[in-house]
């Protein structure tokens, strides 16, 4: 039985109570997953330093879910075993 494996990734911003994460996507291979996540990145790092308004109202190009509070959003890769 051969192991399979997908790459999640997934966005988060908050801290403490205020902490949100979430999922954005899935992939079979690691390099596309790296390269989804940097992009997801740059996009939300375009509305970083701006008001609250925009960043509300900031519509991002791979993240439907996309929400961030005033300390930024960051976006990670992890690893998961898929199983029969």
């Amino acid at each position: 039985m051969s192991e399979k494996y997908i790459w999640i990734v997934s966005g988060a911003t908050g801290q403490y109570s205020d902490y949100s994460e979430w999922n954005v996507a899935a992939f079979k291979s690691k390099e596309k997953a790296d390269k989804f996540c940097q992009d997801c990145q740059i996009e939300a790092d375009k509305v970083k330093d701006s008001g609250y308004e925009e960043r509300d109202n900031f519509t991002h190009k791979h993240d439907p879910q996309f929400y961030m509070d005033y300390q930024g959003t960051s976006y990670s890769v992890e690893m998961v075993e898929i199983r029969d």
